[in-house]
């Protein structure tokens, strides 16, 4: 066996809950737009004004019918009928043959879902805390503050068109508009409550809605928490917890970003001088997801994508007319599918296409990458890259491969391996930027072994691209990532980070380097900085 072996019980809960969250690929990582912390100034009844703070999240799109219709699907098997019944939208204007139109209508599967009451969407964020074990991952989803839709309006615009009103946790209440220490002022009434207790503000700028829009109270309107209304659908904000967050300075540029787990996690922001943001994105595990923007000084949005990890992004702002757009969509110059080795190809790039590259090293231990050495034995690795005949490298100069060690060393070395410190492996690997599809990858390039606990630098090497096939063999399961199946899925979309111990600019050196750094997370937000210049110089 090539993995630790697990309870069996332990396993088959752990491919349900992958399943699960394979099956919310949209909900739970992507689809969200940041907004970094900000200020919002509203006006109250009695003629006062107070700037309400907003710390920082995410926030999605309108939620779908095909979304929606997730969750009923799961409570109905999940559930009593009575209470499945209770979360169907109903209402005076919007009936029972409505609403099974538009739930069985293919063309408005990616429309939002009207008539979801607050009640059943506040149902709706707890089940997806439920099944996505968001609380884990280090964050939560719930119905949006009113100064959270707001925000996301100043930054993006776009909820002046929006389709449908939005939902938000807020509650109506006159006099505690006024009186209140917060404009987020919530109460969450009981059945028995009076209709006025049960006020819910919605906020949007639908066009079925005409009425004066600004950030006076008077202009906000409500609806009930147990009714449902044709005119009003619900969005989910995403908001991030037991988050470490730091900056940084880079250039003229001031980065803002969240580390969990020795990971890059939460919002990204890299800011301007005058303060305006630049770029804002989410990371979940070093990997892009959501919706990533770019602005320039003067706050004009300039870029948007859409990524749904490292390797997979559509390209949203600005839309193109390309006569061939839909063509190229029918045949993708690389799509992600497993070949028959069991794992994803690389796709092919010529070295004319990289126009920025960076070699980095980075250190493994069983102290930075708890959840791999937990689960992978690297003394059984190591015996099976013996047993297929791998060729083997003694550790040249900054982990070259131009010492490969004999066959008959190879024989020796089979027998004293098992004396290697396997605690530590180190990883050599190239992040570079792809101006064919204009997005950056990173690709591992030799894995290597320590001969002892007192060596200072690995001893032997593996060429990483000769052993995927192998990598494939190891399953893993406990990776935070769906896409993650087995120990080269984890290598491929990068869900590792380990200490980089030494970088070197490939692209304007080819003399290599090996350089302390006393930050090393400096070097991989440089690349990032750089990565996103590129954006701008290709305007996309």
């Amino acid at each position: 066996m090539y993995y630790h072996i697990k309870e069996r019980d332990n396993k088959l809960r752990m491919k349900i809950q992958i399943l699960l969250l394979f099956l919310l690929p949209l909900l739970g990582f992507s689809q969200f737009y940041p907004v970094n912390e900000t200020s919002i100034n509203l006006s109250y009844i009695n003629g006062k004004t107070k700037e309400e703070k907003v710390p920082v999240f995410a926030i999605s799109n309108l939620i779908t019918v095909k979304e929606f219709k997730e969750y009923l699907a799961d409570i109905y098997n999940d559930s009593t009928e009575t209470f499945y019944k209770s979360q169907l939208p109903r209402s005076r204007t919007l009936t029972k043959e409505i609403v099974e139109i538009i739930l069985a209508d293919s063309a408005l599967q990616n429309k939002p879902m009207p008539g979801v009451s607050w009640s059943v969407a506040r149902n709706y964020c707890h089940w997806l805390n439920n099944k996505s074990s968001a609380t884990k991952h280090g964050y939560e989803f719930d119905l949006p503050f009113l100064t959270e839709l707001m925000a996301f309006n100043n930054l993006y615009q776009t909820l002046d068109d929006s389709e449908l009103e939005s939902w938000s946790l807020n509650s109506y209440d006159e006099s505690m508009i006024e009186y209140s220490n917060s404009a987020n002022y919530q109460y969450n009434a009981i059945a028995n409550d009076p209709p006025a207790m049960k006020r819910k503000i919605i906020y949007g700028g639908s066009y079925h809605m005409s009425y004066i829009r600004g950030n006076s109270f008077r202009n906000f309107h409500y609806e009930y928490q147990d009714s449902s209304s044709r005119y009003v659908g619900f969005r989910i904000v995403k908001r991030f917890k037991n988050l470490t967050t730091d900056s940084i300075s880079i250039g003229d540029l001031n980065l803002k970003f969240g580390i969990r787990y020795n990971q890059l996690n939460g919002i990204y922001q890299e800011s301007y001088t005058n303060g305006k943001p630049k770029v804002l994105g989410i990371f979940f595990n070093g990997n892009r997801y959501g919706i990533w923007s770019v602005w320039d000084e003067n706050g004009e949005l300039q870029i948007q994508r859409n990524y749904t990890n490292n390797k997979i992004c559509d390209f949203i702002y600005p839309i193109t007319n390309n006569p061939y757009r839909q063509v190229y969509k029918t045949f993708p110059e690389y799509t992600l599918e497993k070949n028959s080795n069991n794992y994803y190809p690389y796709l092919y790039v010529e070295e004319r296409s990289v126009v920025y590259s960076q070699r980095i090293w980075r250190q493994l231990t069983s102290f930075n990458e708890p959840n791999l050495f937990s689960q992978v034995d690297f003394k059984v690795l190591v015996a099976a890259l013996f047993e297929n005949d791998n060729r083997w490298f003694l550790y040249g100069k900054s982990g070259d491969f131009r010492n490969e060690i004999s066959k008959d060393t190879i024989s020796a070395l089979k027998t004293q391996f098992q004396s290697w410190d396997m605690r530590r492996i180190e990883v050599k690997e190239d992040f570079f930027f792809n101006m064919d599809n204009l997005l950056s990858d990173t690709r591992q390039i030799g894995l290597s072994f320590y001969k002892d606990s007192s060596a200072l630098t690995p001893s032997y090497s593996v060429y990483f691209p000769s052993i995927r096939g192998i990598l494939a063999n190891y399953e893993f399961e406990t990776s935070d990532m769906v896409e993650v199946k087995h120990l080269d899925d984890l290598f491929f979309f990068h869900n590792y980070r380990g200490k980089i111990i030494s970088n070197s600019n490939i692209h304007f050196s080819k003399n290599i380097e090996m350089n302390e750094l006393l930050d090393d997370f400096r070097i991989e937000l440089e690349n990032y900085v750089s990565e996103h210049d590129l954006w701008l110089l290709y305007g996309r």
